[in-house]
């Protein structure tokens, strides 16, 4: 499903004529046309759900008519906690939604965003994402048990801190209220700063922000930001070296996908292929709006100290990792050996694509 040679040749959503009539002929069209429901909690305008366009948009050119997508955006079918349940029972075909939302049930793929501090190359998390999931079929067998098909994981860009006042050092932190984060360590990290991590839905952040219910925020991605227009409320953002703490997984529910015609699930796996590149193109077009409307805004970003990271990553890491080695234990033999393949993976990934930067670090590179 995932040819990385093919990934590797596509130049982003600009190539995306030149990917639609390379599966040309893949459907001649039935006449009849199956339509597909496709539900995303997030914002159309994210980069998570422009690339997710992209990949509906390839798939029906492909299949020549006999597919069309009913696209669903920003939770009006289902919320960021409903999607999963929705795939899986078959009230919806399509659905983007994030398993770090199911704490305990996705061991195998979010537990591989809960060990933090491994990487902020996107690139590099989705090539290492779909090799281990190739190769693994105990990954496979997470997704199929719960009536889904994982078509491509998505990772999301090292989320900064938001505050009101200047993040240098973890001493910044100490006894404010922040809106948290459970997966990547992100609570676990607030919580080693001295600070209180506050559960809030991500919708209810703006006005906590504005009424100053919250000091502070985590766990949300630079474009999300500008797309909740944060900007509005926060002062500071600053790049804390999480890495890729979370991703949007793009599924299928497992029935219908089985039940599609073999030229039609062709389409849409290779548009799936594709979507690394239209993914990374997508974010990056939507971070660099993101950073205008920050510049705009009068929002400082920095990074933290390097020395400071350190101080945090050596706070958490052992225990995040034990953590998820515990978490892990019945759904693979050796949970140990899972996460020396995938760390594995992620290196010789990371080597491919050095010099990528996102997030705050790219706003600050442009």
């Amino acid at each position: 499903m995932r040819n990385k040679q093919r990934v590797a040749g596509i130049a982003g959503v600009a190539a995306l004529s030149l990917s639609v009539a390379a599966c040309g002929g893949a459907s001649e069209g039935s006449g009849d046309t199956a339509t597909a429901r496709l539900s995303s909690y997030l914002p159309q305008d994210t980069g998570f759900n422009k690339a997710v366009d992209a990949w509906a948009d390839q798939t029906e050119e492909c299949a020549d008519g006999d597919i069309e997508f009913e696209r669903f955006y920003n939770g009006a079918l289902f919320g960021a906690t409903e999607t999963r349940d929705a795939l899986g029972n078959g009230r919806i075909e399509v659905g983007s939604f994030s398993v770090g939302y199911h704490p305990g049930e996705f061991p195998l793929t979010q537990g591989l965003f809960d060990v933090p501090f491994l990487s902020s190359n996107i690139r590099a998390v989705m090539e290492a994402q779909d090799t281990i999931y190739e190769d693994r079929p105990e990954a496979q067998a997470e997704w199929n048990d719960q009536g889904m098909e994982l078509l491509k994981v998505l990772p999301v860009t090292s989320p900064p801190v938001g505050t009101n006042a200047t993040f240098e050092s973890l001493e910044d932190l100490r006894g404010l209220d922040m809106r948290g984060y459970p997966p990547g360590g992100v609570n676990a990290a607030i919580e080693a700063a001295g600070a209180q991590p506050v559960d809030l839905d991500l919708a209810e952040l703006p006005e906590a922000m504005q009424r100053g219910v919250v000091d502070g925020y985590a766990g949300v991605s630079v474009d999300t930001v500008t797309a909740l227009s944060l900007q509005e409320s926060t002062q500071y953002l600053t790049e804390a070296g999480f890495g890729s703490t979370s991703a949007i997984q793009l599924a299928v529910n497992k029935e219908w996908w089985d039940g599609l015609s073999d030229e039609v699930r062709d389409c849409a796996s290779d548009a799936a292929d594709d979507l690394q590149e239209l993914y990374v193109s997508a974010v990056k077009d939507a971070e660099a709006e993101a950073c205008a409307a920050l510049n705009d805004a009068g929002v400082e970003l920095s990074v933290l100290p390097e020395s400071e990271t350190e101080k945090l990553r050596s706070a958490i890491f052992d225990e995040q990792r034990a953590a998820w080695v515990e978490s892990a234990e019945g759904a693979v033999d050796d949970p140990e050996a899972y996460l020396s393949d995938y760390t594995d993976a992620l290196g010789e990934t990371e080597e491919e694509h050095a010099g990528e930067s996102f997030g705050v670090p790219g706003c600050l590179a442009e």
